[in-house]
């Protein structure tokens, strides 16, 4: 079992990768500061085409994301976000001492059944995956041409 500092370190880590996967990819994010309400999602990305693109960051260790996982500041942020015209989307990160992998689910595939306040969860797997690279900077991160190229389009 991981304690909340292994947690808060695995987030950390994977935020990390997520930055520089997108200047590897020629885009630029801007991470929202947490307030006292909280975010409305984590980063707004910028494609080279001028798509702004709403991403609320996940890492969980199942191949599940549970919809209690996505706060409500959150699911408020990424809807308003969708219906002014941009583009939403959950980044999640599948990490345990097995796999590492990472998918791209697009907000509007899962709004309604989130935002309906049931419970439940979403296999991740069922969304695309993004391929795990080495970068420039001779680090690893994630592939992000394949679905930047489909949202400016």
């Amino acid at each position: 079992m991981y304690t909340q500092r292994d947690k808060q370190k695995r987030g950390s880590d994977f935020e990390g990768e997520f930055r520089a996967s997108l200047n590897h990819s020629g885009c630029w994010g801007l991470k929202i500061i947490t307030g006292f309400a909280g975010t409305p999602f984590d980063y707004i990305a910028m494609s080279t085409h001028g798509n702004a693109i709403a991403v609320e960051l996940k890492r969980v260790a199942e191949n599940k994301l549970n919809y209690s996982q996505i706060r409500a500041n959150q699911r408020k942020g990424l809807t308003d976000f969708l219906n002014k015209g941009g583009i939403s989307a959950i980044v999640c990160n599948v990490k345990n001492d097995k796999e590492n992998r990472c998918y791209w689910i697009p907000w509007q595939h899962i709004m309604n059944e989130v935002n309906s306040g049931q419970k439940g969860s979403v296999k991740v797997d069922q969304f695309q995956e993004l391929k795990r690279i080495k970068l420039n900077s001779g680090k690893y991160g994630w592939d992000l041409s394949e679905v930047l190229q489909e949202v400016v389009h």
